[in-house]
């Protein structure tokens, strides 16, 4: 809390002598894939979750998997799924639309500094994150409501293996912010940009990403989460910083989540 209260002055000061917050900013120039292209990552990711299921329904009839977890299986096929879905928009972006990764963010150019441009823009946006889990945390006390423990917080209350556990950590912590900060800011977000302008795409982007995760009482926080990843996308031209804001997120929900946990 105190850190975030800290970075918050920074960029206040910097706010107040009319420097910019972070340096950079995306290419004005048009990226060839629309909302179409869009909607079409999104059936591909509804049929390669279907092939998924369907192989393992048709491998279960062969090989016995009874001693293979359900929560091990279910992250996993998260994983090949998500994994498919990156690789049909990289080859979308350099195949078809002959685009280099770089203008869709994916550059090691100037990586420590956007590094340092997510760690310390998370840093800044805690306070307010703390603010609103609060206020949702209170509406639901007041109105007796209980929401639905999440799949993902499920697996770590009720898993016990660390060689799972350390699994279902990198997937969440590491590799799926990595595949969702592609597929969200570096095609969707540019793809809305495009289409709708700024401001409308930091919202239809977001909005996308909150109703994704599927969970009522959470939309809004991943909401403005989304907000913020795009925006720092929009002013610094890498996903560098988005990444490293929506790892350190995911780490430290699984964090809680194991402290809760051990009480």
């Amino acid at each position: 809390m105190f850190c975030g209260l800290f970075a918050d002055t920074y960029f206040l000061k910097k706010k107040l002598k009319g420097e910019p917050l972070v340096a950079g900013g995306l290419p004005h120039g048009p990226v060839r894939w629309g909302v179409t292209d869009v909607g079409q990552v999104f059936v591909f990711i509804l049929f390669a979750e279907s092939l998924i299921l369907s192989v393992e329904l048709i491998l279960g009839h062969f090989v016995d998997l009874g001693g293979v977890e359900k929560h091990l299986m279910l992250m996993f096929n998260s994983l090949i799924r998500d994994m498919a879905a990156a690789g049909f928009v990289i080859f979308l972006v350099t195949r078809r639309f002959r685009h280099k990764l770089s203008e869709i963010g994916l550059t090691t150019r100037n990586f420590l500094q956007n590094v340092r441009i997510g760690v310390f823009g998370y840093l800044a946006a805690i306070p307010a994150i703390q603010l609103v889990l609060l206020i949702l945390s209170y509406t639901a006390q007041k109105f007796s409501y209980e929401p639905p423990v999440q799949p993902v917080v499920q697996i770590y209350l009720k898993e016990q293996g660390k060689n799972y556990l350390l699994f279902f950590t990198l997937f969440v912590a590491l590799v799926g912010p990595m595949i969702e900060e592609i597929f969200f800011r570096g095609f969707t977000y540019r793809a809305f940009r495009q289409k709708f302008g700024v401001r409308w795409a930091l919202a239809a982007s977001s909005g996308i990403f909150a109703g994704l995760h599927m969970s009522p009482i959470a939309f809004f926080p991943i909401f403005l989460l989304g907000f913020f990843l795009a925006y720092l996308y929009e002013n610094t031209g890498s996903l560098v910083p988005s990444m490293t804001v929506h790892m350190m997120h995911n780490l430290i929900m699984v964090s809680m989540t194991l402290v809760f946990k051990t009480f």
